[in-house]
């Protein structure tokens, strides 16, 4: 079962690009933490918005994640262009080996 978001934390210190990637998550850690009441989800639900071959990762799973797609993703969905006011991490290889600690739906 995953959960949905009350409110929705501005981003104000995060687009200005003055802070670190750990700077930063730890401040998206903290703004999730924050964020407010969550109410759950329906696993159908979910999965009929995603589409039926989406699947997530199980806690402990190794993931690859991919910083570019994520940068890409930011800027359509805020509509802003990739460049403008999204940070930039040009020492950061293409893909990240990660394991997943906690997965979330939103």
């Amino acid at each position: 079962m995953g959960s949905v978001e009350d409110h929705k934390p501005k981003l104000g210190g995060l687009v200005g690009g003055t802070h670190s990637l750990l700077e930063e998550m730890k401040l998206l850690k903290e703004m999730q933490e924050n964020s407010g009441v969550r109410k759950p989800i329906s696993s159908e639900l979910w999965h009929a918005c995603a589409g039926p071959l989406v699947t997530l990762p199980q806690v402990g799973s190794l993931v690859y994640y991919f910083p570019q797609g994520h940068s890409e993703q930011v800027a359509v969905s805020t509509n802003r262009t990739a460049t403008s006011q999204i940070p930039n991490y040009p020492n950061l290889p293409s893909q990240l080996l990660c394991q997943v600690h906690n997965v979330t739906q939103h």
